[in-house]
């Protein structure tokens, strides 16, 4: 049985009560597979390892690890850190006697095991199709970041009115999110547009007078609507239907928070105060070093304008938002029309930009109703434990969002995290109360002393409006992608120019992915065709969005 096991599979055994399964498997892996022994157990795991020889050697073989209940948290280290693009799954070995009894242990572990690959998987799989759109928005957009010798060597910082001390260091441009740390002290609305958006819209309305807005894009219309202003808006997606979410809505005193990887659409277009950012993800390695993953094209920014700010994205709008929250050091965040789930079998509130492109698409056959099932019928969904009571609606992408809030709340037990969603799935660790009418909530905030005195209305009054500069940086860029690929790339050539820029790996990641999964059958020129026609149709189509925009 274990013979037929890809050597690419993660094999786990739950349960350590049969040693012979651990003897024959070290027969019977490959060298680079990756072996976990999980059980309950920490006695018995500390004896098997003291006096079972095949135990003792799988301990000291390289790839294969034992984990207890105390040591669960470097286990959830250890599988965020595995690099997931070869791996061909997860084999579970179960040893029935050792799992009766403790079957909602094992259930717990197995399950997260399996969540944090799918979420390596989603992630992997996010990047073989963004990763590349993300350079080239990012490369575009190095033209609306201001060069290190615009910014001012003195500037007022938000934590304080004054003028601070002269410094070694340049502080950080206002157009640049580092600028902003700190700056507001009070609680903050986090607004997404989930379907029971509109129910919250009064109690949003009450609490406005207290509390930092921070609107995702997709929720900036149905707040408009309503006469509701937020101070922030903030932008994620890449793609240039992004666009449709702001355009032609009344920016006023309103501040666009993006994150570099935006269409360069939105700042071309828009007439907003712009503040950009960058997005990175911090783990553990296999081998417990600190790694931070940035998106390509960020370390190229930093080389023109320095410290930019990052945030830690859970992959939507939403969980970025609630990073650039603790960036900004709100006292509480609330959460409000952040559903989590397909309530009312809807995804998103009546009035965003969805359902005012389909509502040139009705007709007696095609009601609004029959398109939102359809789009349900595309996911694949779960019953999820509601806020209300009973269960709702979720799906996979919708879980990963949830969780990664779950998570991020349980790592900051000093920061009060309400949910004040009106219906959608429960997040685990926010608080919830009792009762959501305006009057309530509002007490309850000022009985925990969580309202502010201070005005949100002009905290953002500092930052500028966007301009379009000359970026030499991106001149560059431009004129060495046209010399390198003029003709057709070698491996030298290739090599020298990734060496030059790391950051645009990212055109030849899915490549790269490629030969890695099927070395064993590829030959140095299969291997060398496959990169160049992956290098070139990714350059091809990045030197013809470049085109006209860079100075080269």
């Amino acid at each position: 049985m274990l013979a037929a096991y890809r050597p690419q599979r993660i094999l786990v055994v739950s349960g350590a009560g049969n040693p012979l399964v651990i003897e024959r498997l070290l027969r019977l892996r490959s060298e680079t597979q990756i072996c976990i022994l999980i059980d309950h157990r920490q006695e018995l795991l500390r004896f098997l390892v003291n006096e079972d020889a095949a135990v003792r050697e799988f301990a000291a073989t390289p790839n294969c690890h034992i984990f207890s209940p105390s040591m669960l948290d470097s286990l959830w280290s250890y599988l965020a850190g595995l690099p997931v693009d070869g791996f061909r799954g997860v084999t579970m070995i179960r040893h029935p006697g050792s799992m009766s009894d403790d079957p909602s242990f094992y259930r717990e572990v197995e399950g997260r095991i399996h969540g944090f690959l799918k979420s390596g998987l989603s992630d992997l799989l996010t990047r073989f199709e963004f990763e590349s759109l993300w350079l080239r928005n990012t490369l575009l957009n190095l033209r609306f970041l201001p060069p290190h010798d615009s910014v001012r060597e003195q500037s007022p910082t938000p934590q304080s009115g004054s003028s601070p001390e002269r410094s070694t260091q340049l502080p950080a441009s206002p157009a640049l999110l580092a600028h902003w740390q700190g700056c507001w002290k009070g609680p903050a609305l986090l607004v997404g547009a989930g379907p029971s958006l509109r129910e919250s819209l009064p109690l949003i309305k009450a609490l406005a007078p207290h509390c930092l807005i921070v609107a995702c894009d997709t929720a900036l219309k149905p707040l408009l609507r309503s006469g509701i202003r937020p101070q922030i808006v903030h932008v994620l997606d890449a793609q240039p239907h992004t666009l449709l979410h702001l355009r032609g809505e009344d920016l006023t005193d309103t501040v666009i928070f993006a994150d570099l990887v935006v269409h360069p659409h939105l700042p071309e277009k828009l007439r907003a105060p712009f503040v950009f950012s960058t997005t990175a993800k911090y783990y553990f390695d296999a081998a417990g070093r600190s790694v931070q993953l940035q998106t390509p094209g960020a370390a190229l920014a930093q080389m023109q304008c320095g410290e930019i700010g990052s945030l830690q994205s859970g992959g939507s709008v939403a969980t970025s938002a609630f990073d650039m929250l603790r960036f900004l050091e709100a006292s509480a965040i609330l959460l409000i029309g952040t559903d989590m789930a397909w309530t009312h079998r809807q995804l998103h509130c009546v009035s965003t930009h969805h359902y005012e492109k389909w509502a040139g698409t009705q007709h007696r056959l095609q009601s609004l109703e029959h398109i939102n099932e359809s789009l349900m019928q595309r996911r694949q969904l779960q019953p999820v434990e509601s806020v209300n009571g009973g269960s709702t609606s979720g799906d996979h992408v919708l879980d990963l969002y949830r969780h990664w809030f779950e998570e991020s709340i349980g790592n900051l037990p000093d920061l009060p995290v309400w949910n004040l969603t009106a219906d959608g799935a429960l997040i685990n660790g926010a608080y919830r109360p009792a009762a959501l009418d305006s009057q309530s909530v509002l007490a309850e905030l000022r009985d925990r002393r969580l309202l502010y005195n201070g005005s949100a209305q002009r905290i953002f009054a500092e930052a500028p409006p966007v301009t379009e500069r000359r970026s030499d940086i991106l001149n560059a860029f431009a004129r060495d992608l046209a010399e390198f690929f003029s003709t057709e790339p070698t491996d030298e050539t290739l090599s020298e120019f990734f060496d030059r820029y790391p950051d645009a790996l990212a055109l030849r990641k899915k490549a790269d992915s490629y030969i890695k999964r099927n070395a064993d059958r590829l030959t140095k020129e299969r291997r060398q065709a496959v990169m160049q026609k992956y290098v070139g149709r990714e350059v091809r189509r990045l030197r013809r969005w470049m085109y006209g925009r860079s100075g080269a």
